[in-house]
């Protein structure tokens, strides 16, 4: 695991591109209005602390376990996770929010509309998580990081924002919110592999 993920990592340094754009090549790709890729996240510069890593989960391939289509459409869906953890996505009303169940088994809900904007709103298909390696080559993640669009003013677009998840000390929960630009994975990146704490809210 350890040697493809630096494989992976070395080959983004030199071409350029992000982890997700390794895996899965530009074509078909749609872009957001800060310019990154829909749904995806952007490698930071290779500036983060020494031995932190990332792997990466999906929730384009969540199993769907409640649907209540007469309940404002709502439907829960169990997705993958990385390091035990596991996910649960929730749709209903047009707005997205997601359980984070840790390896003991304890879950929480991360409130995204309370944390990061109450208009309609979707979660990124791909899921960062970020940690360390033990000595076994085992993959240990503190930290995640979602891609949150809302909507956050009638009658205009969506706002691609990147929400760091604490998964330690009072967590899971979203511990900021970083404005899209230029440096925003960089950003991000610096955010969950410093000193976080849930947002008040």
């Amino acid at each position: 695991m350890r040697t493809h993920l630096h494989i992976v990592s070395l080959f983004c340094v030199i071409a350029a591109c992000s982890p997700e754009q390794a895996a899965n090549g530009p074509n078909g790709q749609t872009t957001a209005e800060d310019g990154t890729t829909a749904g995806q996240l952007v490698a930071a510069p290779a500036i983060a602390r020494p031995g932190r890593v990332s792997e990466y989960s999906s929730l384009g391939g969540c199993r769907l376990v409640t649907s209540k289509p007469e309940e404002a459409g709502y439907t829960n869906s169990a997705c993958p996770g990385a390091g035990g953890f596991t996910l649960r996505l929730i749709n209903s009303d047009g707005r997205q929010n997601l359980f984070v169940k840790t390896p003991s088994g304890k879950e929480r809900s991360l409130k995204l509309s309370e944390a990061a904007g109450s208009g309609f709103s979707r979660i990124g298909d791909r899921v960062e998580w970020r940690g360390t390696m033990d000595d076994e080559a085992t993959f240990r993640p503190d930290a995640m990081v979602l891609r949150y669009f809302v909507v956050e003013q009638e009658g205009q677009g969506e706002t691609a924002y990147l929400l760091p998840v604490t998964l330690t000390g009072a967590g899971p929960c979203v511990a900021g919110k970083i404005s899209p630009g230029a440096d925003q994975s960089e950003r991000a990146r610096a955010k969950v592999d410093g000193n976080m704490a849930c947002l008040p809210h």
